[in-house]
């Protein structure tokens, strides 16, 4: 079973994918999987998971097809925004997922 949260000496050692994204006219390219297959032998050089989280559902079938699992599902903003973010009364919200990776 896949734990749903870093282990207290993950949360001290682990690394974080704050921000990853590719020009629209240069996707479907391979320079993302790319980078985060670079990203990936590097955390698994230091024995380090890799945490982020994924902001549309593009995104997170992309970083479970690079190994990632999703530990939680987050809705923020539920009855108060679209799923863009825009003021909306009975809103969706929008939903972002929290995506581990640990080396093998």
């Amino acid at each position: 079973m896949y734990p749903l949260a870093l282990t207290k000496d993950e949360q001290k050692k682990h690394w974080y994918l704050f921000i990853m994204g590719t020009l629209e006219d240069r996707r479907r390219q391979g320079l993302g999987g790319a980078l985060l297959v670079y990203a990936q032998d590097l955390a698994r050089s230091d024995g380090r998971p890799l945490w982020l989280e994924a902001t549309t559902e593009a995104s997170r079938d992309f970083y479970t097809t690079h190994g990632f699992a999703t530990v939680s599902e987050v809705n923020l903003g539920k009855g108060k925004v679209s799923p863009n973010g825009l003021p909306e009364r009975d809103g969706q919200g929008i939903t972002i997922w929290a995506m581990c990776w640990r080396p093998t």
